[in-house]
């Protein structure tokens, strides 16, 4: 399993339409990348927001990648006024109620 980290900063009064257009623009997009399991955006207040994707193999998170940076670019532009941080790997270590890996 491998997933992608993003984490933004932006201006708090535009998160609720940032939001709203990563559910309708951006989940229908990445759910059709081969190997993908889940997406989560966070709001971490004070207009911090992160994404975490997660997919079966490297190949989708790398592909995830530009997925992403396109659409901030076509449906995101002048929201997001700095790049993210980007941490992308394979996972390691789980530990659910039923863990598997």
């Amino acid at each position: 399993m491998h997933l992608s980290i993003r984490h933004y900063q932006v201006d708090p009064a535009n998160v609720e339409e940032i939001i709203r257009r990563v559910q309708t623009t951006f989940t229908p997009v990445i759910r059709r990348t081969a190997g993908f399991v889940a997406f989560y955006a966070v709001d971490g207040g004070e207009g911090q927001i992160t994404s975490i994707s997660i997919f079966e193999d490297k190949a989708g998170a790398e592909a995830s990648v530009p997925l992403a940076a396109e659409h901030i670019s076509r449906h995101l532009a002048g929201l997001f006024p700095t790049p993210p941080q980007l941490v992308a790997g394979e996972v390691r270590v789980v530990e659910t109620a039923a863990a598997t890996v």
